[in-house]
């Protein structure tokens, strides 16, 4: 359990920003735009995505399976700051599916690899007692929303060809 959990930590927020900067970072000294973009799309998708799970967690209280007490698993109104009472949404999941949309948005042909990864990382959470399903399921949807806002707002039109390439 310890080595998924490694694995699915890759998927916290300090290991998904370095990996956005560094992607970023290698298109900017390639003189790489596609790359670039795909960088700054996956960080501003990982910020977005932690202020809404954030957002949510703050107004909500969830035990995290792990936890032994009454009312476990409930889902309730509040404002607990307690990792013990943050189990929804899975902010793992938020930040791993923003990331692996927006890589997707520039390069859809690594979109079954991200998301499969994205996937795993949210899938583990559950085995290692940290989140529900529903959990993930949230986290999910608060990565897609993140994801999409981003998208929406970046400077550019998607190419007509679906390439991922973006013209302005």
């Amino acid at each position: 359990m310890k080595v998924l959990g490694a694995i699915s930590d890759v998927a916290d927020q300090p290991p998904l920003y370095r990996l956005s900067a560094g992607v970023a970072l290698a298109g900017m000294v390639t003189f790489n735009g596609r790359l670039a973009r795909a960088g700054f799309r996956m960080f501003a998708s990982e910020w977005l995505a932690t202020k809404l799970k954030s957002a949510v967690k703050h107004h909500v209280d969830r035990n995290r399976p792990d936890q032994v007490a009454s009312g476990a698993g409930e889902i309730r109104s509040g404002n607990s700051h307690a990792t013990a009472l943050s189990s929804f949404p899975s902010g793992h999941t938020a930040g791993a599916v923003a990331v692996a949309q927006a890589l997707s948005r520039e390069y859809p042909e690594y979109r079954v690899a991200a998301t499969t990864a994205a996937a795993a990382a949210a899938i583990l959470q559950v085995p290692r007692l940290h989140h529900y399903p529903s959990d993930i399921a949230a986290g999910a949807g608060v990565g897609l929303i993140a994801e999409g806002i981003v998208n929406a707002v970046t400077p550019g039109k998607k190419s007509p060809k679906g390439n991922g390439s973006t013209v302005n």
